[in-house]
């Protein structure tokens, strides 16, 4: 097992790793692996947006994968385009 300090830098750089945001959005695959990890990590929505906007994210993505990743919480799903 991993130490939490390391689960913890591990989990943070998954989280503002760019190549995971050019993943996720052609692959719907990808897409809700990415949003299920975020949601056992127990990232807020807030926080996501936070990295994206670090990131230099367009404000078009982070509102498609913020509004997914808010109806994912909610729900367990997400409708796909």
């Amino acid at each position: 097992m991993f130490s939490s300090s390391v689960s913890k830098a591990a989990s943070k750089k998954y989280l503002r790793n760019s190549d995971i945001y050019d993943k996720m959005l052609p692959d719907n695959s990808k897409y809700l692996e990415t949003l299920a990890v975020w949601k056992t990590q127990e990232y807020s929505i807030g926080k996501v947006e936070r990295a994206m906007k670090k990131l230099d994210r367009d404000s078009d993505e982070i509102t498609y994968i913020t509004n997914g990743y808010k109806a994912f919480l909610e729900s367990g799903n997400v409708r796909l385009k």
